[in-house]
């Protein structure tokens, strides 16, 4: 059984908090509006206040962002059973938008 975390907040403290959600929330919604005016496929959301993230599907447009410098690659490893892999970002609306790339 997992416990519940509870934590009472003032009015105050809970709208304060509600504002930082919502706030989280429309950089969401305004980043993939962008995204997918730019043609990219969203795989995921991440609803993190502080740093909202969105995995696209890798394609073309990935590779023409690292080569105009708009993104980077942030981390490289190995997989157990895919092999060898990086993985990219941008910020988009102030949101990081990420992709994974296996390498051959």
């Amino acid at each position: 059984m997992h416990a519940v975390q509870t934590q009472i907040y003032s009015p105050a403290q809970r709208q304060c908090v509600n504002e930082v959600m919502l706030a989280a929330a429309l950089r969401l919604a305004g980043a993939i509006e962008e995204l997918t005016a730019r043609g990219f496929t969203v795989l995921r959301v991440d609803f993190t206040p502080a740093r909202p993230t969105i995995t696209v599907l890798k394609d073309g447009r990935c590779q023409a962002l690292i080569e105009s410098g708009e993104a980077a690659y942030y981390s490289f490893g190995r997989e157990a059973h895919f092999g060898p892999y990086r993985a990219a970002q941008f910020k988009c609306e102030g949101c990081r938008v990420v992709w994974s790339e296996l390498e051959s």
